[in-house]
């Protein structure tokens, strides 16, 4: 399924009071390749709810951790049990009912334990944010940052004039990096298990 950016052109824009135009070719692609880096740094989709079935190793204990940090429903799961015979149970609406579950992602059994095959829950759930406004500002401070100096020059001079760029590291500017700014404002919804 692919997902939308975190941050749309029109945010970008904004944030950069109209430097990088909504109609710039470069804006959609380094806002995907932007909020893709979020996603990755923080393990999961973040923004916007959806739907999905996800295949999960089964934890041989009464709790499983799902790569989420924002539950909105758990809608079917089916459990591959233990044995050679490769038997599955279709959980029923009232057994999901009787399933704890947190909004952070722990999903509890209340009775007996998770099954320890590998790949053996699926589960369809709702998740994510409907928006994540700070999620989408970093997003734009990334791509700004990349479009800053595209071909990555740190330092222009012709006769006695000369313009410096910002950098993502010493010596280094362009290019997508996530500085320590962005991993801060993007940490509180990195999935952190214990």
């Amino acid at each position: 399924m692919a997902l939308p950016p975190l941050a749309e052109p029109q945010q970008l824009a904004n944030y950069t009071a109209g430097a990088i135009a909504v109609s710039d070719p470069r804006a959609k692609t380094l806002l995907e390749a932007a909020s893709e880096a979020a996603r990755r740094y923080c393990g999961w989709h973040i923004a916007p709810v959806i739907t999905e079935a996800l295949v999960l190793d089964g934890s041989g204990s009464h709790i499983i951790e799902l790569p989420t940090m924002r539950v909105k429903t758990i809608n079917a799961l089916i459990e591959h049990l233990p044995g050679r015979n490769g038997r599955t149970h279709e959980w029923t609406p009232d057994e999901l009912a009787d399933l704890e579950w947190s909004r952070l992602g722990t999903l509890r059994r209340r009775h007996g334990i998770w099954t320890d095959r590998y790949q053996g829950i699926t589960i369809t759930l709702s998740h994510g944010y409907d928006a994540a406004p700070d999620v989408a500002q970093t997003v734009c401070q990334i791509a700004a940052m990349a479009l800053a100096s595209p071909t990555g020059a740190t330092h222009e001079q012709a006769g006695g004039v000369s313009i410096s760029y910002g950098t993502t590291a010493s010596g280094v500017a362009g290019g997508l990096t996530l500085l320590d700014r962005d991993r801060l404002a993007l940490d509180p919804y990195v999935i952190r298990r214990p």
